[in-house]
């Protein structure tokens, strides 16, 4: 599952969100990649809200050229709140308590997890 936003005011400030269903240790798991934009301040990772609420953070695992890569798993507690809620909020950091939030719907989360679980 793949689902990109861009920062409604700061167009050269994106975000993409990559679930990917994975076997580790013999046990289903659905990591979470999130892709964002180089220069973002690394040790605080990227923190989700859903709905207004925190849910936690991904932490950066490392950097390429062009984007930066927060890696984790999706904790099954975390995917049923994907699943009930509206509206995720990922932050990124330019620096200490300088965040940039990107919105994602939630609409039609649900559905797209449940297919990618038929694969």
């Amino acid at each position: 599952m793949i689902q990109t936003a861009t920062h409604p005011e700061r167009k050269n400030v994106a975000l993409t969100l990559v679930l990917v269903k994975s076997v580790q240790n013999e046990k289903p798991v659905t990591m979470m990649r999130v892709l964002a934009p180089i220069g973002v301040f690394l040790p605080t990772g990227v923190a989700l809200e859903i709905d207004g609420n925190a849910v936690g953070r991904v932490p950066f695992t490392r950097c390429l050229p062009q984007v930066c890569v927060a890696f984790a798993e999706a904790s099954p507690p975390t995917l049923e709140k994907l699943k009930k809620g509206g509206k995720a909020k990922f932050i990124i950091y330019e620096a200490p308590g300088l965040g940039i939030g990107l919105d994602l719907s939630l609409k039609g989360f649900t559905a797209s997890f449940t297919e990618l679980q038929k694969h």
